[in-house]
């Protein structure tokens, strides 16, 4: 059914996009009957998107607010689905005048900004709050407008890079910033390239470039005699804007050259009016003229992504090098761009080289222990971080990848030593198995994480029963690193619903499970727990993993794992079941079949197809 759903949206989509709403609709409302009677009753839910785009384009704010509701009730309950459903009720809140509430309800971009689809919707919401009153048309927002734009940009995106720059351009008119504007009309040039059919771009570039020939630039206040006096003339003043100085600087560059810390300050300035390409741009030109240490270590960072343009600048860096400690900083950037694209072994040797001329580098160290990890050196990993704690003994992630490593080789008192350092306190010796909450883990190269207990600073036990054709990892006790990866709760909606999610290291034990499923007709929560209670009787778990959402035949329904330890028999658990349950409306032909018990297989099949499960 994904196919069919992805289908009808970018058919509903195109007629959107057509101004045909209504048609849009009448279409999603066919394809919702369908899939309800094909035995998905939710199946409206999946159409969940293109249906907002439509009612909000018809204006029916209050019917879409009524839909996104249930939608939270009965849609997917994962954090992408939740974050969406923040975007689009502020967009709704807004539109109806609450926008106080709107505001609060829009996730910030930090949370947005890894994940484009996002981006057309919190720009609409972003701007009806501008004109709401609610939210500030400063130079923030303008970063991150332009953040989005060259994201849609690098990926070649035309039409919504467009829209994006549109706004950008217009919000930025309105705030007296005609230099970030026409920055903005390019951006919308070049999208409009890319577009096979231009429609109404070409117009809407016209209307900007007219609306830029009507404003001049803001005139600039007098140079200083000096670089020192340029920069302090900024730092004297108490409301900074970059996009306000941006224009300052660029004179102040233009006047002076060759002075550092003018192309550092101009560099600044524009990452945080979100104008990376100039910024790598000005100090690339800047350092093929001056070698200095600072302006290859900025510039550096900005090409991590990029080995080719990054190892140019090294090996022009090098070329001109005072000293071995000034060959470091290239040494550095080569070991960070390895360590980006996980090359461990050249991460290392980079490092070593470092750490050769910088003999007191902390952060040298750490890195050079997390890619002695990754490539399963612990014991080298370990004498790093010892080197670290040495040099900086209140070093806190220092400490986190020590109780890491230290797991990982089964020296628990180190783990514990490290553990009471960051502000933890636990009892007793060995290894520490505490129950500290829920989180996730995430495991390379998958798209869904495992539930898990955390039991100690950087160990978890899974506890979710995964069903095919993801491995089962129930009772596994995993060592991750306690960087989460996804942003703190912004909203107390949020908190009510989050879980760190941890990157995997390793497995300690294996829990050595086998699962099977029970699925069908809910009998009623007294029948549930005799179940739990005959599975326990001979060694079994059972875990519910349907919510109370979800139904069968237009009746409550239950989805359950039937977790089996190495000690239990499938002929067990499919006799205990079978006592129970016999008489009801649920199936288990896998076990039934794992246990030789062909013909209630069949049965609990023949049951499935007619429960449409």
């Amino acid at each position: 059914w994904s196919c069919f759903t992805c289908i009808a949206t970018e058919h509903a989509n195109a007629l959107h996009d057509r101004g045909e709403d209504a048609e849009a609709l009448a279409f999603l409302d066919q394809r919702a009957a369908e899939l309800v009677a094909s035995g998905k009753a939710d199946g409206i839910y999946s159409l969940a998107r293109s249906r907002m785009e439509s009612l909000i384009a018809l204006g029916r704010h209050e019917e879409a607010l009524a839909f996104l509701a249930e939608d939270e009730k009965r849609g997917p309950d994962d954090e992408h689905h939740r974050r969406w459903r923040r975007i689009e009720r502020a967009r709704l809140l807004v539109r109806l005048g609450r926008a106080d509430e709107a505001r609060s309800a829009l996730p910030g971009p930090d949370e947005i900004e890894a994940t484009p689809v996002y981006f057309r919707a919190w720009a609409d919401a972003a701007e009806h709050l501008v004109r709401a009153g609610a939210m500030k048309n400063d130079f923030r927002l303008g970063a991150t407008l332009r953040r989005f734009v060259e994201k849609l940009a690098r990926q070649g995106v035309g039409r919504i890079t467009l829209e994006l720059a549109e706004v950008s351009a217009h919000l930025a008119l309105e705030r007296g910033a005609p230099h970030v504007a026409r920055r903005a009309l390019a951006s919308m040039e070049a999208a409009s390239a890319l577009l096979h059919r231009p429609l109404d771009a070409l117009d809407r570039i016209g209307k900007l470039r007219d609306a830029l020939a009507r404003v001049a630039d803001a005139s600039l206040v007098a140079m200083p005699e000096t670089p020192s006096l340029a920069l302090s003339s900024l730092a004297n003043d108490t409301s900074r804007d970059p996009e306000r100085e941006l224009l300052f600087l660029e004179a102040a560059a233009a006047r002076f050259p060759d002075d550092v810390d003018v192309a550092m300050a101009l560099a600044e300035c524009q990452l945080a009016s979100g104008f990376e390409k100039e910024a790598v741009a000005n100090l690339d030109a800047f350092q093929q003229r001056i070698p200095a240490d600072d302006v290859v270590m900025r510039l550096g960072s900005l090409l991590l992504s990029d080995p080719q343009a990054l190892a140019t600048l090294v090996a022009r860096h090098h070329e001109r090098a005072a000293d071995d400690a000034s060959r470091a900083v290239g040494e550095w950037l080569l070991a960070r761009g390895a360590h980006a694209r996980e090359e461990w072994g050249e991460s290392r040797t980079h490092l070593d080289l470092v750490l050769a001329a910088r003999p007191d580098a902390v952060n040298a160290r750490l890195m050079h222990a997390e890619a002695s990890r990754r490539l399963g050196d612990h014991r080298a990993a370990l004498m790093k971080l010892d080197e670290a704690i040495a040099l900086a003994p209140e070093s806190a992630p220092a400490h986190w990848d020590l109780m890491v490593v230290a797991t990982v080789l089964g020296e628990h008192a180190r783990v514990r030593a490290s553990a009471k350092r960051v502000g933890f306190d636990f009892e007793g010796e060995g290894p520490i198995d505490e129950r500290l909450g829920l989180c996730r883990i995430r495991y390379p190269d998958e798209t869904r994480d495992c539930w898990a207990i955390r039991t100690s600073p950087v160990t978890a036990r899974i506890v979710e029963i995964a069903s095919p054709p993801r491995p089962l990892r129930y009772r596994d006790v995993v060592v991750f690193d306690a960087v989460p990866l996804n942003p703190p709760p912004a909203t107390d909606e949020e908190r009510r619903h989050h879980a760190h999610v941890y990157p995997f290291v390793t497995t300690l034990t294996h829990g050595n499970y086998r699962a099977y499923f029970l699925d069908g007709i809910h009998p009623g929560e007294d029948v549930v727990e005799e179940i739990t209670a005959a599975l326990k009787a001979v060694s079994c778990e059972l875990e519910l993993m349907s919510s109370d959402e979800y139904e069968v035949q237009g009746q409550r329904g239950i989805f359950a794992g039937i977790a089996l330890p190495a000690s239990a028999s499938e002929i067990d658990a499919c006799a205990a079941l079978a006592r129970v349950v016999d008489t009801r409306q649920l199936t288990f032909a896998g076990l039934a079949r794992a246990a030789g018990d062909e013909a209630r297989a069949e049965k609990h099949e023949a049951l499935a197809e007619e429960l449409r499960l």
